[in-house]
């Protein structure tokens, strides 16, 4: 029972399509606005999220975002418009790894 109750109430975290709307360099990297494309969905596209890389990110393009979720009991939704980069990787490209919006 106490597992079950830490799962449906405890954070964590999904990662997630998403489409960069906006970039702007922003100190010693970039600031880009992106849009998840087909998670967390509203009636005017889907949420926006803020996410930091080294290198300029292209508009339209589109990339992996770690986002961090309430727990299932709170409908698992996004808790903070701040995400980061992540790409295919790890052994065998089977799992996801941090990037830093370089190639």
């Amino acid at each position: 029972m106490s597992i079950l109750l830490w799962s449906v109430v405890t954070p964590s975290t999904a990662i997630v399509e998403a489409r960069v709307s906006l970039t702007a360099n922003y100190g010693n990297g970039f600031l880009s606005q992106v849009r998840s494309t087909h998670a967390f969905q509203t009636s005017d596209g889907g949420w926006i999220f803020e996410v930091w890389s080294r290198c300029s990110l292209s508009v339209n393009q589109t990339v992996d975002i770690s986002v961090q979720v309430s727990g299932e009991l709170f409908g698992s939704q996004p808790t903070d418009m701040e995400a980061s980069l992540y790409k295919v990787g790890g052994l065998m490209n089977t799992g996801f790894i941090p990037w830093d919006g370089c190639t």
